[in-house]
């Protein structure tokens, strides 16, 4: 069987792991906006993070010292007004999948 993926960051390479293991995966095929890293195929995801806050710790430090150039109007968000949509309500399912206990979608709670 022949294997596509798309991406091939950090995420991307966790997600390689699998398929790259699998008997019946005779060819990985991967693709990336970054085409040396797409031609260097998965790389090891390195040491697991003990926990949240380090795992994300530099992405929250780059939006902290990034936020306040953004709400003074100085530098344009990363983050869209869509964004933080679906943000709010991925954010709003989980919260009433938690509440009835059932998977909830997000199309549920879109209003």
């Amino acid at each position: 069987m022949r294997v596509g993926l798309l991406g091939i960051g950090r995420i991307g390479a966790f997600h390689a792991a699998t398929p790259a293991a699998h008997p019946w995966v005779d060819e990985l095929v991967v693709a990336d906006a970054d085409a040396a890293r797409a031609a260097e195929g998965p790389q090891p995801p390195g040491e697991p993070r003990p926990d949240f806050v380090t795992r994300f710790d530099a992405a929250h430090i780059a939006e902290m010292r990034a936020f306040p150039g953004a709400a003074r109007g100085e530098t344009d968000s990363s983050c869209t007004v869509e964004d933080a949509l679906a943000a709010l309500h991925l954010a709003e399912a989980a919260e009433l999948s938690r509440h009835e206990g059932r998977p909830v979608r997000t199309a549920e709670v879109i209003s």
